[in-house]
């Protein structure tokens, strides 16, 4: 499970724990201040705001000196902010890391670095079909083969070749479609 995932679990916990101890909190206000009294929240007295000088927060600490419920509640607001933050330097760590990839020397300025691999294809129509190379991360040549579309079984249009991935065996397109080598890629290769 990736980083990220764990950050926005974490937020929506917090979040979701947050919201559930301000109805607490919200309670314990209206019963201190108007006894078992039902307050529309229609009614001005209904507290309803987090903050500000007649929040929640406010009130309560104004009902209840010493209640630990506060200290939940602005632990939950700093897990959320936290959570917030490290979704976000991986997103941009994530992003910045894929479009900075320098490609080591032996491969090709037109390589495209969609994962783990360095893919460059070219669209030979009298041949009927794709030259691909394939390169590792470190540079060295994984596969170089001849590939077709699939499952149309022609070769892929210049517009096409949008890579997402490669998986050792088939380069995979946007869209579902994959180009596959009409020789098996070897190990060796």
């Amino acid at each position: 499970m990736s980083a990220a995932v764990i950050a926005v679990g974490v937020f929506t916990a917090s979040g979701f724990l947050a919201s559930v101890t301000s109805v607490v909190m919200r309670m314990q206000v209206h019963r201190a201040l108007y006894g078992e009294q039902r307050i529309s929240p229609w009614d001005k007295r209904f507290v309803n705001s987090l903050l500000g000088t007649s929040g929640i927060l406010n009130r309560h600490k104004q009902a209840f000196p010493r209640s630990w419920l506060r200290a939940w509640i602005w632990l939950l607001m700093l897990f959320m902010l936290v959570s917030l933050s490290v979704f976000a330097v991986l997103q941009l760590r994530d992003r910045s890391r894929n479009s900075s990839m320098t490609a080591p020397a032996n491969v090709p300025k037109s390589a495209v670095h969609p994962g783990d691999a360095f893919i460059e294809c070219s669209v030979e129509p009298a041949r009927r079909v794709n030259r691909c190379r394939v390169f590792h991360a470190d540079g060295k040549l994984w596969c170089e083969r001849d590939f077709d579309l699939q499952p149309e079984n022609r070769h892929a249009r210049a517009e096409e070749l949008k890579f997402e991935s490669f998986d050792g065996k088939v380069i995979h397109l946007h869209g579902g479609q994959k180009l596959v080598p009409l020789m098996a890629c070897q190990a060796e290769d």
